[in-house]
């Protein structure tokens, strides 16, 4: 046992493993939601935990979800725009060119008050990005759009 945990301690990689593995035999599907508004934050956090099999965490930059990709989520919801709180942060686009260099790049599911219309031509061609107007969300809409990003990730299957 203590070499298991030298060993998570020395790489970080097999820590990211281990983590997953086990969020993996506990039937947890991890969900991350990025969005510098904290109403609309929380909101999405308490919609979700409305699915039996997931668990969440929130972030009010993508930079400080991006120090947490080694809890590797399955899918991250994450607002376009992100410029409410600095406006330093980098935006979505740029957040989610980051997700794509790191090692499990997971599904985007991309919130937005207003999204561009050459953004959307733009995206429509990744498989892993979808969108979804905060205009039109709603509690059971979202849980049906995360469903279905979820079921749409292979590495969850055992």
């Amino acid at each position: 046992m203590l070499l298991v945990l030298m060993l998570v301690h020395l790489v970080p990689n097999i820590k990211a493993f281990i983590m997953g593995t086990i969020r993996r035999l506990k039937n947890k599907r991890k969900v991350f939601v990025v969005d510098d508004n904290s109403m609309c934050r929380e909101a999405m956090s308490n919609d979700l935990k409305q699915i039996d099999n997931i668990e969440v965490s929130t972030f009010s930059s993508a930079e400080l979800c991006l120090k947490s990709m080694n809890e590797n989520p399955e899918l991250i919801i994450l607002d376009f725009y992100l410029d409410g709180e600095n406006p330093e942060n980098i935006n979505g686009h740029f957040a989610l060119e980051r997700f794509r260099n790191t090692e499990q790049c997971p599904k985007i599911l991309f919130v937005s008050s207003a999204i561009n219309e050459e953004l959307l031509l733009e995206y429509s061609n990744h498989r892993d990005v979808d969108f979804m107007l905060k205009s039109i969300y709603g509690s059971k809409s979202l849980i049906r759009k995360v469903e279905e990003k979820l079921s749409e990730v292979k590495s969850h299957q055992i």
